[in-house]
């Protein structure tokens, strides 16, 4: 027994109609896909730049106590003090990545105990 009385032809013009839309929703889906993908590269540098400015805002109070000085000490203009300043940061980057590299493979080596000069 049926709730709704509809006619087979109506549920197979409806089956037809849902496909039909099924269909063109799946089309337009893959045509924004398309056009979406040509935005991702875009995209992933500004979520690479948002990341940064969130990271400079966290340790914003640390980065102006540590670039004021170094300002000051240079006595240069600001725009070319900044550049200087940022130099010397890329150039500590360097030396810290350098030291952390150093002191993993420190730390991977396999214990080596001293041997002792003096007897106990």
């Amino acid at each position: 027994m049926r709730i709704l009385n509809i006619s087979d032809e109506r549920i197979a013009e409806l089956e037809l109609r849902k496909r039909m839309l099924s269909g063109r929703i799946a089309a337009q889906r893959a045509e924004l896909g398309l056009s979406f993908e040509c935005l991702r590269r875009p995209l992933h540098a500004l979520d690479k730049v948002k990341e940064l400015g969130g990271r400079l805002r966290e340790h914003g109070p640390a980065i102006a106590l540590t670039l004021a000085p170094v300002l000051f000490l240079l006595r240069r203009p600001l725009v070319s003090g900044v550049g200087m300043a940022a130099g010397l940061a890329k150039k500590a980057a360097r030396w810290w990545t350098l030291w952390k590299f150093g002191s993993k493979v420190f730390s991977a080596m396999p214990h080596i105990p001293k041997q002792r000069r003096y007897a106990p």
